[in-house]
C-alpha cells in the first residue's frame, strides 16, 4: 500500500480548503486544481481535507458522460451505459492508496513521463501508469496516451463505489465550459434528486498559462443529495467556487494548526501555531474558532519567518473547540488548515501533600505523583544521599528521600513519583523518578506556636514553620550537629542545626559563622522559619539556611505608657488552662508584674526585666508560683509596674483575675 503526504511540485503549491464556516467545512475529498493543456500535461490535484486518512481503493475518476447515448458513470453497479466507450474518455479506479489528512494527490491525467517532461517531476499518480480499469471484463483506460480531457467543455467526477451496493456516491463534481455535459440523477431509481441540469452552473476554462484552482469546496447544499457525506454536489455554484488563475500565482502553503497544550483543561492559556509559506509578499493569517456555537476570527501575527501565532485566554468552561487557520495572499488566493478539534477538560483534582497526610493510611506504600516547592534542599540534611523537603500549595510538606544524591536545591519546582512510607515517624516519599520544572519562591512559613506544635508534632512533621521565642540552651556537637532550646511562653522546643548543612558549625565540629554564633546565645530572642521533625517521638525543629535565623523583638509597636488588660473569663490552672494576659510599655523602663492575693501578699512574679523599645505583648500564664505550684482557686490582682530609667518615675496598671475550679 503506498500513502501520499505532502509534497511541493514544480510551479504546484498543495491546495486546501477555505471553509465559509466550520459547520460547512467539507468533510470528503475534493477536486483542488485542474490543468486542461498542455494535452500531454494534464493533470488533477485531489485534497483531503479531513482529520482522517482516506483509502482510495474504492475512488473512481471519470470524464466519460455521454448524454446522447445515455450513458453515466452511475450505472457502473448495473455493469452496463456506465462508459462511453469513446478513445477520449476514461472512467477508472485508484489503486489501494492512502491520502493522509491535510494532503494532496496530484494524478496526471496522460503518461507518467508526460507529465515529467513538462513540470520537471513525476506525479503521485499517473492515469496511464497507475489507474485501475473500472470494469474487470472490459478496459475503460482506452489505449491513446494523452488527450482525454476537453479542452472547452466536459465534466471530471469522483465517485465512491464498494462494488456491492445498487448505487454510487459523489465526491466532488466539476461542470466547466457548458451545461453540455452535466448530470442530472434525479429520475434515476435509487437516487436522491440532484439538482436539475437548468439550474446548475459549470466553471470557466483556463487560457494558456493558466490553471483551475477551486478555491470554496463546501458551499453546496449540505443535505438531500446524492454525495457521500449527503451533499449535493451537482448543486455547488461552480462559477464562483472554481476560479482561473496564471500558473505562476499560487494559493499560500499552509500546514495543520498546532494546539499546545496538546489535552487543555480550563485552566490552560491556549496556544496555536501554523506555518505559512507565500510567494506573493504579502499575507494575512487567521485562527477560525467555533466554540459555544460562536464562530470567531483572531489575527495570527508572524512570530518569526513564516510561523504564526495566536494565544487564547482559558475557556470559561469545558467543552469542544474547532479550530481552523486561513491565509490569503497578495493575488486575493486563499489557503486554509484542515478543521481540527481539541477537547477542553475540567483540570483534574491534584493530590496533595496534605491529602496524602490525612489519609496515610490509605496511601501508605502506594506510589504516587506529588509537585512542590523544595523547602530544605539535597546536601543540607545529608550529604551521602538525598535527604530533604518540599511543599505544596495545601500548606503541608514532606520528607523526599532516595539512596543516592539527586540535585534538588532550595526552591527547586518539582513533580516527584515515589511510593510512600514512614520510618520513625517520619513520612516519607521515595523518590521513583522526578521532573524540574524550574524555580519558584519557598513557600510561605505556618506561623504556630511551640504550644500548638507539642500538641501534635506528627501534623505539623515535614512542613515549613514560623516561631518566635527566647533561646534558653545551646548545645554544639551532639551527635553530629547543634541543639538549640527554644521558649516562646507557651513552650520550649529544640532546634536541630546539623553540621552537614555548614551554617553554624562544620563537620570538623568548628564555629565558622561567628555572627549566627553571636545570635544563637542564651537568652537572645529569635525568630525562625525551620521544617516540623520529629525525634524521639517529640517535635524537633529542622534549620539548614542561615538566612532562617532573624532577631526577633516580642509584640508590636506601642506608643502609650504602662498597660495591662487580661481575658475577662476565670481560668483552671488544674485543667491545664493558661491565662493570656497583654501588657504595653514605654521605651527605657524597669518592668516587673507580678501577682497578688486578695489580701496583698505577694504570690508571683512573673517577670522582672529591663525592656530598652517600647511594645505591646501577648503572653500566657500556667497559674504557677516561682516554685512551680499551682495558686490555689480564688480571686487575685496582677500588678505591672514600670521604673522609667532616667526619671525614675514609677507607672502601673493593674487588672484582677479568678482562678476557678472545675467539678
Amino acid at each position: 500500500m503506498l500513502t501520499y503526504r505532502r509534497g511541493r511540485l514544480w510551479l504546484l503549491t498543495v491546495m486546501a480548503l477555505l471553509p465559509v464556516l466550520l459547520t460547512g467545512a467539507p468533510d470528503h475529498l475534493y477536486m483542488s486544481e485542474l490543468v486542461l493543456f498542455p494535452s500531454q500535461a494534464e493533470y488533477v490535484a485531489i485534497t483531503n481535507p479531513t482529520g482522517q486518512p482516506i483509502q482510495l481503493g474504492n475512488y473512481y475518476l471519470t470524464d466519460a458522460t455521454d448524454t446522447v447515448n445515455g450513458k453515466y458513470y452511475y450505472n457502473l453497479p448495473s455493469g452496463t451505459d456506465f462508459w462511453s466507450e469513446s478513445s477520449s474518455d476514461f472512467i477508472a479506479r485508484f489503486p489501494d492508496t492512502t491520502l493522509s489528512p491535510g494532503d494532496v494527490l496530484i494524478v496526471g491525467l496522460a503518461r507518467r513521463s508526460d507529465y515529467q517532461a513538462e513540470y520537471g517531476n513525476p506525479p503521485h499518480l499517473a492515469l496511464k501508469n497507475d489507474l485501475l480499469s473500472a470494469s474487470s471484463s472490459v478496459s475503460t483506460i482506452p489505449t491513446r496516451p494523452y488527450g482525454y480531457m476537453d479542452d472547452i467543455k466536459g465534466t471530471l467526477v469522483l465517485f465512491y463505489w464498494d462494488g456491492s451496493s445498487a448505487t454510487v456516491q459523489d465526491v466532488d463534481y466539476l461542470l466547466y465550459g457548458g451545461l453540455e455535459k452535466a448530470v442530472d440523477k434525479s429520475t434515476v431509481p435509487g437516487y436522491l434528486a440532484d439538482t436539475p441540469v437548468s439550474q446548475q452552473s459549470y466553471a470557466s476554462v483556463h487560457g494558456v498559462n493558466q490553471k483551475m484552482i477551486h478555491s470554496d469546496e463546501g458551499s453546496e447544499p449540505a443535505s438531500g443529495g446524492n454525495g457521500i457525506t449527503g451533499h449535493d454536489e451537482t448543486g455547488e455554484p461552480l462559477n464562483t467556487t472554481w476560479d482561473v488563475v496564471d500558473k505562476t500565482e499560487s494559493k499560500p502553503h499552509i500546514t495543520a494548526v498546532q494546539v499546545l497544550p496538546a489535552n487543555p483543561t480550563t485552566e490552560d492559556t491556549l496556544t496555536f501555531q501554523v506555518s505559512v509559506t507565500d510567494e506573493s509578499g504579502t499575507l494575512s493569517v487567521y485562527l477560525v474558532t467555533r466554540f459555544d456555537d460562536v464562530r470567531q476570527e483572531h489575527p495570527m501575527p508572524e512570530v518569526s519567518t513564516g510561523n504564526y501565532s495566536f494565544q487564547m485566554p482559558p475557556p470559561e468552561h469545558a467543552g469542544q473547540l474547532l479550530y481552523y487557520a486561513k491565509a490569503e495572499n497578495g493575488w486575493g488566493l486563499v489557503d486554509s488548515s484542515i478543521v481540527q478539534s481539541v477537547t477542553i477538560s475540567e483540570p483534574p483534582e491534584v493530590l496533595t501533600i496534605r491529602d496524602v497526610r490525612d489519609n496515610f493510611d490509605t496511601y501508605d506504600g502506594k506510589t504516587v505523583t506529588l509537585r512542590g516547592v523544595m523547602t530544605i534542599g539535597s546536601g543540607k540534611l545529608r550529604t551521602d544521599r538525598l535527604s530533604a523537603y518540599f511543599q505544596d500549595g495545601s500548606g503541608r510538606g514532606i520528607n523526599v528521600y532516595s539512596p543516592s544524591m539527586i540535585d534538588l536545591p532550595r526552591g527547586t519546582d518539582v513533580e516527584i513519583t515515589g511510593s510512600l512510607e514512614e520510618y520513625n515517624g517520619v513520612k516519607e516519599l521515595v523518590v521513583s523518578s522526578h521532573t524540574v520544572w524550574g524555580t519558584a519562591p519557598v513557600p510561605d512559613p505556618l506561623d504556630i506556636t511551640i504550644e500548638v506544635l507539642r500538641r501534635d508534632p506528627w501534623e505539623y512533621e515535614g512542613t515549613f514553620l514560623s516561631l518566635s521565642g527566647r533561646i534558653s540552651s545551646r548545645s554544639d556537637n551532639i551527635g553530629g550537629g547543634s541543639n538549640i532550646d527554644i521558649d516562646d511562653g507557651t513552650g520550649s522546643v529544640t532546634i536541630r542545626i546539623w553540621n552537614s548543612t555548614n551554617i553554624l558549625v562544620n563537620e570538623s565540629g568548628s564555629v565558622i559563622n561567628d555572627e549566627l554564633d553571636s545570635l544563637l546565645q542564651s537568652g537572645n530572642m529569635i525568630s525562625v522559619k525551620a521544617v516540623g521533625g520529629i525525634y524521639n517521638e517529640s517535635p524537633q525543629l529542622l534549620v539548614a539556611y542561615a538566612e532562617d535565623f532573624a532577631p526577633w523583638q516580642e509584640g508590636s509597636e506601642w506608643d502609650a505608657g504602662v498597660s495591662l488588660d487580661i481575658a475577662p473569663y476565670p481560668f483552671v490552672p488544674r485543667a491545664g488552662e493558661k491565662l493570656q494576659y497583654t501588657f504595653g510599655f514605654p521605651s527605657g523602663v524597669r518592668l516587673v508584674l507580678r501577682v497578688y492575693d486578695m489580701s496583698g501578699r505577694h504570690v508571683a512574679t512573673l517577670f522582672d526585666e529591663f525592656k530598652g523599645l517600647s511594645r505591646q505583648i501577648t503572653r500566657t500564664w500556667d497559674g504557677r508560683d516561682a516554685a512551680g505550684r499551682l495558686l490555689t482557686p480564688g480571686q487575685y490582682i496582677m500588678h505591672l509596674e514600670g521604673t522609667d530609667r532616667e526619671t525614675g518615675k514609677v507607672t502601673y496598671d493593674l487588672a484582677p483575675f479568678v482562678i476557678a475550679v472545675r467539678f
